[in-house]
C-alpha cells in the first residue's frame, strides 16, 4: 500500500472515530434529541386521541367503558429537557413544554394526525354527553354551572342572543352557540339557533362550527341579556379566565376579573397573537400551541397577583 493510500485511509478512519464521538457526545452526554410521547389530554376542551382497552388482548380492561377509555395527545420535546421522575406523579413535568420552551411542542387529533384507524375526541359533543355536576368545581368551556334552568324564569330568548361573528373563520356550516342544548331553539332554515345563558350566574361558552369545532370562547354575564359578542378579543378574555384561581360564577367578581385581565400588561401580546392565529386554527389547536400557553400563563399570573 502506497503513502497516499496510507493517508487516506487514516483520515478515514478519524473521520468515522470522529462522528461516532460526536454522536455519542450528543445523544448520550447531552441528550439532544427528540422523544415523542402521550400526554394528559383534556376531553372537554382539546380534540384528544382516544384509546379503549380491548378486552380481547389486554387483561388489565375492568369492562366499565369509561374507566376502559383515555384520552391522550402527543407532545415532542427534547430529551435534554425532559426531568428525570415519574410522569405518573403529578409534580412530574416530563410531559408538559416549559414556557419559551422551543423545542416542545403538542398534536392534538385530526384527520391529518390520526394514523392506523385513531379516533379522535369531540370537545363539544363529549361536554354534551358528559355535563360537569353541579358544585363539582370543574371548569370546562359549554358548562353552565347553575343548574337546569327554572321554566318560570323569565328569560325567553331573543334574536339578539344570536352570536355576531367578526374576526374569527368559523362561517362553515350552521354556526351555534354550544350552551345548554336543551335550550337550543331554531330561528331560520338556515340552521341558526338562538340559545339562553343563565340570568343569574357567569358562564363560560363556546361557538362551533357544523363540525362540533370550537371556534372561539366567551363569558356570558346576566347583564348581557344574552347578547354576547364573540371574537378573537372574548376568547383571548376568557382563555385567561378559565384559569384556575381567576374562574368565578358570581357575576360581580367576574366583571372586575375581566377588567383585570383586559389592563393588564401581558393581555395586548395575547390579544394580537389570538388575533393572527384564530382565523387559520380552531380553539383546540390554538391552545396547544407553546407561544399562546406562555401568553395565557404570563397574562395569568399578573391578574391573579392583583385579586384580593
Amino acid at each position: 500500500m502506497d503513502k497516499k493510500s496510507k493517508i487516506f485511509f487514516l483520515v478515514f478512519f478519524l473521520l468515522i472515530v470522529s462522528s461516532i464521538a460526536v454522536t455519542y457526545y450528543r445523544f448520550m452526554v447531552q441528550r439532544d434529541y427528540m422523544i415523542q410521547a402521550e400526554a394528559d389530554c383534556d376531553p372537554y376542551t382539546e380534540s384528544c386521541f382516544v384509546y379503549v382497552c380491548d378486552p380481547a388482548t389486554e387483561t388489565t380492561c375492568t369492562g366499565d367503558p369509561v374507566q376502559d377509555t383515555s384520552y391522550y395527545k402527543l407532545i415532542d420535546r427534547n430529551a435534554k429537557n425532559i426531568p428525570a421522575c415519574d410522569p405518573a406523579d403529578e409534580t412530574c413535568t416530563a410531559l408538559v413544554c416549559g414556557e419559551g420552551e422551543a423545542d416542545c411542542a403538542y398534536t392534538l387529533c385530526d384527520p391529518a394526525t390520526a394514523k392506523d384507524g385513531e379516533a379522535c375526541n369531540d370537545p363539544v359533543a363529549y361536554t354534551l354527553e358528559n355535563p360537569i355536576e353541579e358544585g363539582s368545581g370543574a371548569d370546562t368551556e359549554g358548562d353552565t354551572t347553575g343548574g337546569e334552568t327554572d321554566a318560570s324564569e323569565e328569560i325567553a330568548p331573543t334574536r339578539e342572543s344570536l352570536v355576531l361573528l367578526d374576526e374569527v373563520s368559523c362561517k362553515a356550516g350552521n354556526i351555534f352557540v354550544s350552551a345548554d342544548v336543551s335550550n337550543k331553539i331554531p330561528v331560520d332554515a338556515d340552521g341558526n339557533y338562538e340559545a339562553t345563558f343563565s340570568p343569574e350566574e357567569a358562564q363560560i361558552i363556546s361557538l362551533t362550527n357544523v363540525q362540533g369545532q370550537i371556534c372561539a370562547k366567551a363569558v356570558s354575564l346576566p347583564v348581557y341579556e344574552g347578547k354576547v359578542y364573540m371574537d378573537a378579543k372574548s376568547t383571548a378574555e376568557t382563555s385567561v379566565f378559565q384559569t384556575e384561581g381567576i374562574s368565578t360564577t358570581v357575576p360581580e367578581e367576574a366583571t372586575s376579573r375581566l377588567a383585570l385581565i383586559e389592563e393588564s400588561a401581558s393581555f395586548p401580546a395575547l390579544l394580537a397573537y389570538v388575533q393572527t392565529e384564530l382565523p387559520t386554527k380552531n380553539i383546540p389547536i390554538l391552545t396547544a400551541q407553546p407561544e399562546f400557553q406562555n401568553l395565557v400563563k404570563k397574562c395569568t399570573e399578573e391578574v391573579v397577583s392583583k385579586l384580593p
